[in-house]
């Protein structure tokens, strides 16, 4: 019997067969483990079988606890990684066998050990598709959602800039020759505040689209947070700068990581939010606010009516914003889902602090760039060398920023200026 037993270990070399005593050490070692395992039977008989197991395994105890369950119940079957003796890893699937003689008592225990690699591989491959299917499933499923959501929002926020504009039009065509200067220029200011709203909602509708896909880009450089800071306050708050206070960092020029006109954007949208929801007589203050956590935020304080605890998380996703200020303000409810979005794809994020009827502290977080980093003109940072497979972004940059970044921005924001200042000029 014992003859035949060999004759079998010694034939199966697909195999690794050997066997344990009691506490685990090798005793015996068959041409298919040394084939499996790259071990001969003189290198590897009296060494403990632990030394197949990956450390983390070791560490974790795996190889006795295999032992007792095999004890416990006769055999166990195990699948995970081993090493061989040149380091290399491979999967495997083994049976531990408990090794009992006539009285019962435990002599040792029989190893058998097949390489599962390929199939595993093959296993991992086809669940990684899996994967890449189910995410793009998942993501054709939002982009319809969030195609019927633009189309319900587009089609009922379309209605009021066109209706005015089209009573404007009609109104200067029918009595052009009876309307006084002024009237003609009331009439203009209105048309541009109507176009301006319209194109704020393209630029919304747009934005949600690309975030959607996974198409927007970041340039993610070092750039100067209080210059941008200062540059938003006179982008948005104009010639009526006195409602905004601004608050520079210790130094006045602290650096943040980032995409500087991605930055600007959810700066701007949170201004212009907190002088939106702010009384005329009471001032927003932007602070920047250099961190001991190595990261550069900004605050936007307002006293407006505040968002109620309940609705300071849901007030960040498509479509919403908090019941206090539906009363009084315009807009698609994407403006803040955008401005998270875009912080969330530079590596910052967005939180809010609010009371009802105490105002709202909205926060902005960057990293921080290194101390001895200074934007260059070319866009990259000195003292960090592009690398491959880096997060920065300049060499995939968005489509729009290719030919001219900086004056890209700043057309952006000069639109901005015009829509803020005809919103302005529409209050009563």
């Amino acid at each position: 019997m014992v003859e035949r037993f060999a004759l079998l270990a010694g034939a199966a070399t697909e195999y690794a067969i050997f066997t344990l005593d009691v506490q685990g050490f090798i005793t015996s070692w068959n041409p298919g483990a040394q084939r499996l395992k790259g071990y001969t039977e003189d290198e590897i008989i009296g060494q403990h079988f632990s030394r197949f197991y990956p450390p983390e395994a070791v560490e974790a105890g795996r190889p006795e606890q295999l032992l007792a369950l095999a004890v416990a119940d006769g055999s166990v079957e195990d699948e995970g990684w081993r090493v061989r003796k040149d380091g290399t890893r491979f999967w495997a699937d083994v049976v531990i066998t408990a090794l009992r003689g006539p009285d019962g008592d435990l002599r040792g225990f029989g190893k058998v050990t097949k390489d599962l690699t390929h199939r595993k591989r093959h296993e991992d491959s086809l669940r990684a598709v899996l994967e890449r299917e189910r995410e793009v499933a998942d993501r054709l499923r939002a982009m319809d959602r969030t195609k019927d959501e633009i189309l319900s929002v587009v089609a009922h926020d379309l209605r009021g800039p066109l209706a005015v504009l089209d009573g404007l039009l009609e109104t200067l065509d029918d009595g052009w020759a009876d309307l006084s200067s002024e009237q003609k220029r009331d009439a203009i200011r209105r048309m541009a505040s109507s176009t301006a709203r319209l194109r704020s909602l393209v630029n919304d509708v747009m934005d949600v689209t690309r975030i959607d896909t996974g198409d927007l880009r970041y340039d993610i450089a070092a750039f100067d947070a209080d210059a941008l800071a200062a540059s938003v306050v006179d982008d948005v708050a104009g010639t009526d700068s006195t409602r905004v206070r601004l608050e520079r960092s210790p130094t006045g020029s602290t650096m943040a990581r980032g995409d500087e006109r991605r930055a600007w954007q959810v700066l701007v949208n949170l201004l212009s939010n907190a002088l939106k929801f702010s009384p005329l007589d009471s001032p927003v203050e932007l602070r920047v606010v250099d961190t001991d956590t190595r990261e550069v935020r900004f605050e936007v304080e307002d006293r407006g009516p505040g968002v109620a605890a309940e609705d300071q998380q849901r007030i960040f996703e498509k479509f919403s914003r908090a019941r206090a200020a539906t009363a009084g303000g315009e807009g698609t409810g994407l403006g803040l889902y955008i401005a998270r979005s875009l912080a969330s794809g530079q590596g910052g994020r967005i939180q809010v602090e609010s009371e009802l009827g105490q105002g709202s502290t909205f926060m902005f977080v960057l990293p921080k760039a290194s101390d001895d980093v200074r934007p260059t003109e070319s866009g990259e940072l000195e003292g960090e060398p592009k690398r491959a497979g880096q997060r920065t972004l300049h060499a995939v940059q968005d489509p729009e920023r290719r030919s001219s970044p900086r004056p890209d921005a700043r057309g952006q924001r000069r639109r901005s200026v015009a829509s803020v200042g005809a919103r302005r000029r529409e209050k009563p």
